[in-house]
């Protein structure tokens, strides 16, 4: 299985005086296991490149799809194959405890799930999976994550997005703020993730 980029452009403000091309004519394809590190200068499209894999935006041209379902789906039935075909992918961005919105770290977690239509005990044991995998302890599920400290909150944010059980998890410049201890972590809790669980990052 993988995520298959074909022939991909974006165009910001297409038709418009503004319009600015992103990414042009784009093939990639990025094999379930493996860990992809895309590279370039301020400018170059990564973040856009990352937005399309997330499926929150679509391509001004060609096709995105994750394990042979499109991104993009013409009637009711593709379309909500393509919804569950997004859940495969978790979506880490810069920063990622702007992400952060519940009044209790628990609550925040438990969004994505709950939104997957798990069941209570379900998504229970989605957020207590996610908080081990990130090292917060149990005794922060009470929380408001904005009570904790800048590199706590950005661990509780990324626990959200696991507890989606991507696939696929794509992070755009998640180290970026970081001091280097806190860098160090993130990076090492992401091999962890590939090499014990074998989940495929796009960093």
């Amino acid at each position: 299985m993988s995520i298959e980029i074909e022939s991909i452009s974006y165009t910001y403000m297409e038709d418009t005086p503004l319009s600015h091309t992103a990414l042009h004519d784009v093939t990639l394809t990025i094999a379930e296991g493996e860990f992809t590190a895309i590279a370039g200068e301020t400018g170059a499209g990564k973040s856009t490149l990352m937005q399309l894999i997330g499926g929150l935006i679509q391509p001004t041209a060609g096709s995105i799809a994750v394990d042979g379902v499109p991104l993009r789906g013409k009637n009711k039935e593709e379309r909500e194959a393509a919804r569950q075909a997004r859940f495969r992918v978790g979506m880490v961005f810069q920063y990622p405890e702007h992400q952060l919105f519940e009044e209790t770290v628990y609550a925040d977690i438990a969004f994505g799930p709950r939104n997957q239509g798990l069941s209570e005990s379900e998504v229970e044991a989605r957020v207590k999976e996610a908080m081990d995998l990130v090292h917060l302890p149990a005794c922060y599920r009470d929380r408001s994550p904005f009570a904790l400290s800048g590199g706590e909150r950005r661990r509780a944010a990324i626990a959200g997005v696991l507890a989606l059980a991507p696939r696929y998890l794509v992070l755009d410049e998640p180290a970026a703020g970081l001091d280097p201890r806190g860098r160090e972590e993130l990076l090492s809790m992401l091999s962890m993730l590939h090499r014990e669980r074998n989940m495929s990052i796009v960093l």
